[in-house]
């Protein structure tokens, strides 16, 4: 569903009514969580995840997902991006492990930086094993930037 979302085969919001039409679907309550986070901006399971179990209070609801930004001649997807403390929340899946792609990481933050928006990284395990801490890490340091 991610993928077809992302080629722009089908929209989460064509999914569901899809599924709507369809009287029993096993799964039918996770299959709609699902498509309402793809509709929110989520292109992953992790970032589904994060939506539905860790970022899922007022707190974040004000928080821009998917959001392009552009520094000098780069522009940048951010998963998450807090425009009050201008920081961006990356919550990253396992293909961010390999050297190559944490060099990639590691100068796209430098870049943010320099038009002041700090990046917080998440791995997979943390999203998912340690939800709560998290959201209190975000939160505080949405806090304290704005």
């Amino acid at each position: 569903m991610y993928r077809a979302s992302q080629v722009r085969d089908v929209t989460a919001e064509g999914l569901a009514k899809a599924a709507a039409a369809v009287p029993r679907i096993k799964g039918r309550r996770h299959l709609m969580a699902v498509l309402a986070a793809i509709a929110a901006g989520s292109e992953s399971d992790l970032e589904t995840h994060a939506l539905l179990h860790v970022f899922n209070t007022a707190k974040f609801a004000h928080v821009l997902r998917q959001h392009w930004v552009k520094v000098g001649d780069n522009r940048f997807r951010l998963d998450m991006y807090d425009p009050l403390s201008m920081t961006a929340v990356e919550l990253d899946g396992s293909d961010h492990g390999r050297p190559q792609q944490r060099q990639r990481d590691i100068t796209r933050d430098a870049k943010l930086l320099t038009i002041g928006i700090a990046t917080l990284r998440f791995s997979n395990a943390d999203a998912r094993q340690r939800g709560a801490w998290v959201r209190q890490v975000t939160a505080e340091v949405f806090d304290s930037r704005s």
